[in-house]
């Protein structure tokens, strides 16, 4: 992961803000995200800039919920799906386990 941006406090120190990154040479970044009741997780990524995505924890990884799509952004395909997920597990740790997990496409 490459970090792509920083914040300024009001004091006026920067500061690195961890949750803007960046998959070097990937489709899909990671703009930001946040933490939701019972452990689920909402991701905003760049190419559905007005779309939410909703991963909930499985086991030791994350997988996608559902998405409140927007009609501003382009049709989420199931390509984008797994990318976002991986995206997702490695930014919180646990992409071993997902791609471990029964099923995979990626591994």
């Amino acid at each position: 992961m490459k970090a792509v941006g920083f914040c300024i406090n009001r004091d006026g120190n920067s500061k690195f803000n961890s949750l803007i990154l960046a998959k070097v040479g990937g489709k899909v970044e990671i703009k930001s995200y946040s933490y939701r009741k019972k452990g689920s997780m909402e991701f905003i990524y760049d190419k559905f800039a007005h779309s939410r995505v909703i991963l909930y924890p499985i086991k030791n990884y994350y997988f996608i919920k559902f998405v409140k799509w927007n009609s501003k952004d382009p049709y989420v395909t199931r390509q984008d799906l797994e990318e976002m997920e991986e995206l997702a597990n490695e930014e919180m740790g646990t992409l071993e386990f997902y791609m471990q997990r029964k099923g995979s496409t990626l591994a």
